[in-house]
């Protein structure tokens, strides 16, 4: 009997050893295993988030570059304005400084009615383009001429030899430079054009916007844009501001350079460094948070400014906490073996479906990428690539192609009369018209604001001129209709024909186009004209 009771013991004691041996093991695979899945559905919202901060930088620099492209435009047209060289010639043609003093300029320049003619048409032009300043400077830097909104201090007279805008254009070249603003302390960027007669340099138009007016580009806090010199220039985080990337130039630049620029000499530095040492160069510590950033920018095409995007992966957090809840509760079940099964069926529909609304996303934002938003039409940058994929066939075959350049008359009197949804409304009806009226092989793009753009493939520029007109008076006879409104509105056009000849780039044949488009506005608007080198 003793016998028996000691051998029942001993299966007992064994038993135990091996269910617990097994109990250990299955906990352990399952950790491992919880671990692995962890691990995938972390990679997954990395790659996720890597790729919507990724295209949403890009988007942003996209839209600001449209924004900005426009403003830069006005320099480079009035430059050749030959009242603009006149005027400026009247000045000393080098860079010696005058004797008179700043308010002895001003008052001076005031009282001169070329001066204060020119004056008032920088105000209407700088009204109309929706700019904060248009101003002029001749060959010393001093400001002779300026278009301003009323409760901006007069600038006439003020001296911006130093600024590195007007030293670009004193060598002969475009310049572009982000500076606080030296009568009101305000972020802007600015932009100039030389103006030259007979390869002299006589001065410079330059245009103005403030950094805040690039504000609705920005949706969230996490977005923030820097410029050339890696400070922080525009962001909703106001604690963001005036601050610098870590290892910026702004921080090897001399401190009366920097006080120069920014009227401030010292600039905290951003707190932005790798999650792990030799982790991925995207995952970062942001603002001494408790879990990683993922982290993206993109530079503007040919602007001084950069967009960045800092997205939280605070979702890693949630997996984490979801491992360890789900492996205890696997190794608890671990007899269910269909609980098992449902458990892991249930977790890869949920890897399945996070993928398929990546893809999803991965789709919408590819079709963002190209299509203007409002009104469904190709966007500025889908429609370069369309026009530079016709200049190509057009080198290779020497089939002549066209382009229309289009702008709805007086839009901002829309917006301001009726309000900006019916201005809204008036754009889609106007892409409706041109698109019941093209061809199936012509294409049309929103190059910004109320500016299209359409391409005409082999077609010459008398045809071209044909297709305008048509348009012209489609949209002529044709009236938008907002809450029972009746809208009337015009649209003035400019026709240019690519030169096979010359080899033209798309940059030189789009400023064809523009420079006829500026002809049929300054002509009185609503009409069409013609490139002059081109055959009407």
């Amino acid at each position: 009997m003793s016998k028996k009771r000691k051998h029942s013991k001993v299966i007992v004691t064994w038993r135990s050893i091996v269910l617990a041996l097994v109990c250990i093991a299955w906990c352990v695979a399952t950790w491992v295993a919880s671990g692995i899945f962890a691990m995938q559905r972390i990679d997954l919202v990395v790659d996720r988030e890597r790729n919507i901060a990724k295209s949403t930088a890009e988007t942003i620099a996209t839209n600001i570059y449209q924004r900005l492209s426009q403003v830069q435009s006005i320099p480079i047209v009035m430059a050749l304005d030959p009242s603009v060289g006149s005027m400026l010639a009247r000045f000393m043609t080098d860079n010696t400084l005058s004797p008179l003093q700043t308010h002895e300029k001003r008052d001076l320049w005031l009282a001169d009615p070329e001066l204060s003619a020119m004056t008032h048409r920088l105000n209407e032009i700088r009204s109309e383009i929706k700019l904060h300043t248009l101003f002029i400077v001749n060959a010393a830097g001093d400001c002779v001429a300026a278009g301003k909104p009323p409760e901006f201090p007069i600038f006439i007279g003020v001296n911006y030899s130093d600024r590195q805008y007007f030293l670009s254009a004193q060598q002969g070249k475009n310049g572009r430079q982000f500076a606080v603003g030296r009568t009101d302390n305000v972020s802007a960027l600015f932009y100039s054009k030389p103006v030259l007669v007979s390869g002299q340099f006589i001065g410079a138009i330059v245009s103005r916007i403030n950094i805040n007016n690039l504000t609705n580009f920005i949706p969230d806090k996490g977005i923030f844009i820097t410029d050339e010199n890696g400070v922080v220039v525009l962001a909703k985080d106001s604690d963001l501001l005036m601050k610098a990337l870590p290892e910026s130039a702004i921080l090897k630049l001399p401190a009366e350079d920097v006080e120069k620029i920014y009227k401030n000499k010292t600039f905290e530095t951003l707190s932005l460094s790798p999650w792990q040492p030799n982790g991925a160069v995207d995952v970062i510590k942001w603002n001494q948070s408790g879990y990683p950033y993922i982290y993206a920018n993109f530079s503007v095409k040919d602007e001084p400014v950069t967009v960045h995007v800092v997205r939280d992966l605070k979702e890693i957090l949630d997996i984490q906490n979801e491992r360890i809840l789900w492996a205890v509760l696997v190794s608890c079940a671990g007899i269910l073996a269909l609980l098992l099964v449902a458990g892991i069926v249930l977790y890869f529909r949920s890897i399945s479906h996070h993928r398929q609304e990546l893809l999803c996303l991965n789709k919408s934002l590819a079709l963002q990428a190209h299509t203007d938003v409002l009104t469904g039409c190709a966007n500025r940058r889908s429609f370069f690539e369309l026009l530079e994929t016709e200049r190509q066939r057009g080198i290779r075959h020497a089939f002549p192609f066209s382009m229309l350049s289009l702008d709805i008359d007086h839009f901002k009197r829309i917006n301001d009369y009726y309000g900006h949804p019916a201005g809204d409304q008036v754009l889609c009806h106007f892409v409706s018209i041109i698109e019941k009226t093209l061809r199936l092989t012509d294409r049309l793009g929103r190059m910004g604001g109320e500016e299209f753009n359409i391409l005409l493939p082999q077609t010459v520029a008398l045809d071209a001129a044909l297709i305008a007109e048509r348009i012209r008076a489609e949209v002529e006879k044709s009236p938008a209709l907002y809450e029972q409104k009746t809208i009337l509105f015009t649209v003035s056009i400019g026709v240019a024909q690519w030169r096979l000849a010359e080899n033209e780039t798309v940059d030189d044949f789009i400023s064809r186009s523009d420079k006829a488009l500026y002809e049929a506005k300054n002509c009185g608007r609503n009409q069409v004209k013609v490139d002059g080198g081109d055959t009407p």
